[in-house]
């Protein structure tokens, strides 16, 4: 799951950092509480401010694909919260994390399709508005299907692709409704009742 905050540009404003301190602290205790997940990586760039979110490196769930949908729904509104807008992009996959480079300096990343692909959705995303979370058809097969309100968009072109993508955008959770016709059940205790 890969995250731009949009209109941010820490090097005009550098009092902005404390926003963006403010709001990785609030995503990472989300993360850890709510998600069994962790923010791989914040990286600053002349591209903005970006979160890498990482879902199945120390504890896989089958339901992965779901949490990081609930997850980004979540995140989104910490972000607006904040007073600010973001692009999501969710790729489910396989790719390699690990340590890398030389035993003296090395870091912890992640690498493969599936993180380009998650890349390539959120610029997507920041391109079609604010505030828009768009996943991969691989993600949007592993969701039940009554959990969230998703809306298949035109076929993607990406970077790195030569055919194009089918997209989703995850609009929201969906209300689950429960209607119990009450007037029945007691009006047959109470003929039970009455005949006794």
């Amino acid at each position: 799951c890969l995250i731009t905050l949009q209109d941010v540009d820490v090097s005009s404003d550098i009092s902005l950092l404390r926003d963006v301190h403010t709001i990785y602290c609030v995503i990472q205790k989300t993360l850890n509480l709510r998600y069994d997940s962790e923010v791989h990586k914040v990286l600053g760039d002349d591209k903005g401010i970006s979160f890498i979110i990482a879902f199945g490196l120390d504890i896989v769930h089958e339901d992965d694909a779901s949490r990081s949908c609930s997850c980004a729904l979540q995140v989104r509104e910490i972000i607006a919260n904040v007073g600010y807008s973001c692009a999501i992009g969710i790729a489910f996959g396989r790719v390699f994390c690990g340590a890398l480079g030389h035993k003296y300096r090395s870091e912890y990343t992640i690498l493969g399709n599936t993180m380009n692909l998650s890349a390539r959705l959120m610029q997507s995303a920041k391109r079609k508005g604010k505030n828009i979370i768009l996943l991969d058809n691989n993600t949007y097969k592993k969701l039940p299907s009554n959990k969230f309100d998703t809306k298949k968009i035109e076929p993607l072109s990406v970077k790195g692709r030569s055919v194009k993508i089918q997209a989703f955008e995850l609009l929201s959770v969906k209300k689950i409704s429960i209607g119990i016709h009450i007037t029945g059940f007691y009006d047959n205790i109470w003929k039970r009742k009455r005949s006794d």
